[in-house]
């Protein structure tokens, strides 16, 4: 799913993943985690080179705006929709880790091959509260 361009429908997609996600009845430390490694993972791969593309398209925009007045928004609109996708995944992780208390040292320890150590509890707390991503407005 996030092979391809990023439009503001798969935005909206991603936003309603994530509030299924943070919904769910997780009852074991390394289901949340494995979420956040996944969160982890696809941030790195894809939100790595966001800032460079985002000032090259600047860049380029600057110049062209200066030639004519015609400038192509597209690589603007897909970069923005990259960054909302960035913000929705770490929104979701954001709160994962505060409504399972998990420390950014567990939570980058973690690797999804290795068995839950014996004697690790499951911490939640407790609240029940929804993921809120009332600023995503695609």
């Amino acid at each position: 799913r996030f092979e391809g361009a990023v439009t503001a429908s798969s935005v909206v997609y991603l936003c309603f993943l994530a509030k299924a996600i943070a919904a769910l009845p997780f009852s074991m430390n390394d289901e949340p985690l494995f979420v956040i490694f996944h969160i982890n993972r696809i941030i790195s791969l894809r939100a790595s080179t966001l800032p460079e593309t985002l000032q090259t398209f600047l860049a380029r925009l600057d110049a062209e705006a200066e030639e004519t007045s015609d400038v192509p928004e597209a690589d603007l609109h897909q970069g923005v929709h990259v960054s909302l996708a960035a913000c929705v995944m770490l929104a979701l992780k954001r709160h994962l880790k505060e409504r399972y208390e998990l420390t950014d040292a567990r939570s980058q320890a973690y690797t999804p091959c290795e068995a839950l150590k014996p004697g690790e509890g499951f911490r939640s707390d407790g609240r029940e509260g929804e993921l809120d991503l009332s600023w995503v407005d695609p």
